[in-house]
C-alpha cells in the first residue's frame, strides 16, 4: 500500500516538469566580440571540459557551482554586445500555462486516488433491524470468510455475537481483498471490544475508558409529577428510575404526590475521557417532602464494600421487593373488584395494575426468585409467573416476547429483564397486567407493606447520618425561599 503514493507522485513530478525540461535542454549560444578563454572549473565540478575560442557553447553539468563573473572571463566583456539566440523548438509562455495546469490537475486526480486508496479500507457499518453478523459480513466483505474466528474471538472476548443491536456502529478494517483487518465493537460503560487478525485467527482487546464524576445537586418543586419536576431539572431518567425505587416502598408516586412537593437527590454524572456521556452514578442521597414530612434516602459502603440505604432514622431500606415490574410509566387500570372489561364488554374482578407502556418496553422481576410459568396462558396471552417466597409470588401478561431461554424451574434476580411489554391475549393495547399473590390470594401491589431486606449490616454512622440529613434539609430551605414572594422573605429575615 505504501509504493502506490510514491509512484503517483513520481509520475506527477516528471509530468510537472516537462515544458520547463523541454526549454533548459536546448544549449545557449553567447557570441563574444573578442577572442575569450573561459576558465575552467575543477575536475571533481564538471564531468568534461569546457574551452572554447569564439563562440562558446554553455553546457548544463549537474551540481555546478556559481562563479564570480570576474573570475569567468580574462577580459572584460561588453555585455551588450552579447546575443541570446531563441530556443530550438518555440516555447511561449501560454503553453508554459498549459503544462502547469495539467499538472495541477493530474495532482488533484492523484489526490483523490490516494484519498480513496486511505479510506476504501474503514468502513463504519451502522446495524439495522434484523441484521446478523452473518448478513453484515456479506455486505461489508462479499462473503462469511473470516467471520467464523471473528465469532470464536468475542467468545473468547465474553461478549456474545448475538449482543449486536441495532443503531449501533461497528468499525471494519479492510484489506485490498476485503479481509476483516480489525473489528470495533463499542461495549458498555465506554469500554471497546478490538479484534486483530493474526495469522491463523484473531486477538481480542477490551479497552476501559479513563472516567470522570462530577458530582451534581438538583432540587425541584413537584407541579405535575415527578418525572416533570425532575426532567425540568436536568435530571436524566436514570438517575428518576433509581429514585421512583428507593422510594417505591413509602410513596406511592401516582398517589401520594401533591402540587408544590419538593424533592432533592445528590450523584455524579460520568461521562469518558473522549466526552462520551455514561449513565449516572448510584444517588448518594436524595429527600421528598411531601405533606410536610421530609422522607431522605443516604447511600453508606462500609468497609467490606457493602451497600445499604437508610432512611431519615437511620433505619435500612431498600425492600427486596420493587414496587413496579417496568421502569415508572403510567397505571392505566387499578387493582379493583369490579372493573368494566374492554374486551369481554362485562364487569369483572381485575386483580392486578396495568401499566401503559410502548411495545417493547423491558419488564424486570420484582424480586429475586423461580421461574414457575412461562408460555402463552389463554386470555393472559404470553405470561410468566414466579415464585419468590413461600408467601408471595408475581405474574406479568400480555408480553409481547417472553425472554429467551426463559423456563420453569430457572432463578431470576431481582430486576432481571424477564419479557417485554406487549398486547397479547384480550388486550385493546399494550400495556402490562402485573399480579402479586400473597399466600396464593391476589393483593393491590400498590398497597401491600412488602417484605424488607435481611439485616445484615451494621447501622450507618451516626456523624455521617446527621451530616447528611442537615445537607438535604439545607436544600429544601433554599427551595422553599426561591418560591416565596420577596416580602415573605424580607419579613423572615428581619
Amino acid at each position: 500500500m505504501k509504493i502506490l503514493p510514491a509512484v503517483i507522485a513520481t509520475i506527477i513530478l516528471q509530468l510537472s516538469v516537462i515544458g520547463i525540461a523541454h526549454w533548459d535542454a536546448e544549449p545557449v549560444q553567447v557570441s563574444l566580440t573578442n577572442k575569450q578563454t573561459l576558465k575552467q572549473a575543477p575536475d571533481e565540478v564538471f564531468e568534461k571540459e569546457t574551452e572554447t575560442i569564439g563562440d562558446i557553447i554553455v553546457e548544463s553539468a549537474p551540481h555546478e557551482p556559481a562563479v564570480d563573473a570576474e573570475e569567468s572571463l580574462d577580459e572584460k566583456v561588453d555585455v551588450s554586445t552579447l546575443k541570446v539566440p531563441e530556443p530550438a523548438t518555440s516555447f511561449s509562455t501560454n503553453d508554459l500555462f498549459k503544462q502547469v495546469s495539467l499538472s495541477a490537475s493530474l495532482n488533484d486526480q492523484a489526490n483523490l486516488l490516494l484519498d480513496e486508496v486511505t479510506n476504501d479500507n474503514l468502513v463504519e457499518y451502522e446495524v439495522k433491524s434484523g441484521d446478523t453478523l452473518s448478513s453484515i459480513w456479506k455486505a461489508t466483505c462479499g462473503d462469511t470468510e473470516g467471520m467464523y474466528e471473528v465469532v470464536e474471538a468475542m467468545k473468547n472476548a465474553g461478549v456474545s455475537h448475538k449482543q449486536i443491536k441495532a443503531g449501533e456502529v461497528l468499525k471494519l478494517k479492510l484489506s485490498a481483498d476485503k479481509t476483516v483487518e480489525e473489528l470495533t465493537k463499542e461495549l458498555k460503560e465506554g469500554k471497546k471490544l478490538i479484534l486483530t487478525r493474526n495469522e491463523a485467527s484473531y486477538d481480542h482487546e477490551i479497552v476501559h475508558p479513563v472516567i470522570e464524576e462530577k458530582k451534581i445537586t438538583a432540587s425541584g418543586t413537584i407541579f405535575h409529577s415527578l418525572f416533570e419536576s425532575a426532567s425540568r431539572n436536568e435530571v436524566t431518567a436514570d438517575v428518576v428510575d433509581h429514585l421512583v425505587d428507593l422510594f417505591g416502598g413509602r410513596i406511592e408516586f401516582s398517589r401520594d404526590l401533591q402540587p408544590g412537593d419538593r424533592f432533592s437527590v445528590v450523584y455524579h454524572e460520568r461521562h469518558c475521557d473522549d466526552g462520551t456521556k455514561l449513565s449516572a452514578g448510584p444517588i448518594q442521597s436524595a429527600s421528598i417532602v411531601t405533606g410536610g414530612k421530609l422522607l431522605a434516602v443516604i447511600r453508606y459502603e462500609d468497609a467490606k464494600g457493602n451497600v445499604r440505604y437508610y432512611d431519615e432514622n437511620g433505619e435500612p431500606i431498600g425492600n427486596y421487593f420493587l414496587r413496579y415490574p417496568v421502569k415508572f410509566t403510567r397505571i392505566s387500570s387499578v387493582f379493583t373488584k369490579n372493573r368494566f372489561h374492554p374486551v369481554l364488554k362485562r364487569s369483572r374482578p381485575h386483580n392486578g395494575v396495568d401499566f401503559a407502556a410502548p411495545t417493547g418496553t423491558p419488564v424486570r422481576s420484582v424480586a429475586d426468585g423461580v421461574v414457575v410459568k412461562a408460555g402463552y396462558m389463554g386470555g393472559g396471552g404470553n405470561t410468566v409467573k414466579i415464585k419468590h417466597t413461600g408467601r408471595y409470588s408475581t405474574a406479568y401478561l400480555h408480553l409481547s416476547r417472553i425472554t429467551s431461554g426463559l423456563k420453569p424451574g430457572m432463578r431470576v434476580k431481582r430486576g432481571e429483564v424477564i419479557g417485554k411489554v406487549g398486547s397479547t391475549g384480550l388486550a385493546t393495547g399494550p400495556h402490562l397486567h402485573y399480579s402479586l399473590y400473597d399466600h396464593g390470594r391476589y393483593v393491590d401491589p400498590m398497597k401491600a407493606e412488602l417484605p424488607k431486606m435481611p439485616e445484615d449490616q451494621k447501622p450507618i454512622p451516626n456523624k455521617l447520618l446527621q451530616a447528611k440529613m442537615e445537607m438535604l434539609k439545607a436544600h429544601h430551605e433554599e427551595l422553599q425561599l426561591a418560591s416565596m414572594p420577596e416580602k415573605a422573605i424580607s419579613s423572615l429575615q428581619s
